[in-house]
């Protein structure tokens, strides 16, 4: 144990501690429906993002931005557009109260996040997990595997 703490593992830990608080932070502030929303809408936007046929193009647009930053952008932007195709069709999810409630969509919401960030965005050039981190969520059959487990998360939520 003391080995996976001292390899950098404490500091993935304590993102994801910091990530779950901030959005049980804002589900007290503002309720759930907001988290809900966003927790259907990015598996779309990710979709949309991994079918984009122009990502060459966009990189050759601005030659001296970061990649990341522009791929990052480019993601964000499917996400808005998602979010606001959503909300304006379907309305906003609708969330409970209940401090279960909140911590459950909370960690979803993160391992969500945590797994697209893997296996669709470049944020690997912001942050680096540590070994442990990427043998449970770089494998492809992980990516199946933990948005599956989400979707059933959700059943129950």
């Amino acid at each position: 144990m003391d080995q996976l703490l001292a390899g950098g593992m404490t500091t993935d830990i304590a993102l994801v501690g910091i990530l779950v608080a901030l959005c049980i932070l804002y589900a007290v502030w503002r309720d759930t429906d907001a988290l809900l929303t966003l927790l259907l809408a990015l598996p779309t936007a990710a979709f949309i993002y991994t079918i984009f046929p122009y990502h060459e193009l966009l990189l050759g647009l601005a030659p001296g931005v970061p990649e990341y930053v522009l791929l990052l952008s480019l993601f964000v932007g499917f996400l808005l557009m998602v979010l606001w195709v959503f909300v304006r069709t379907f309305g906003s999810a609708h969330g409970g109260e209940g401090a279960m409630h909140i911590m459950s969509v909370s960690l979803i919401l993160v391992l969500l996040l945590v797994t697209l960030s893997y296996h669709l965005t470049p944020a690997i050039d912001i942050y680096t997990f540590s070994a442990s981190f990427d043998a449970f969520f770089e494998p492809e059959a992980s990516l199946f595997w933990i948005l599956i487990t989400i979707l059933v998360m959700i059943l129950f939520v």
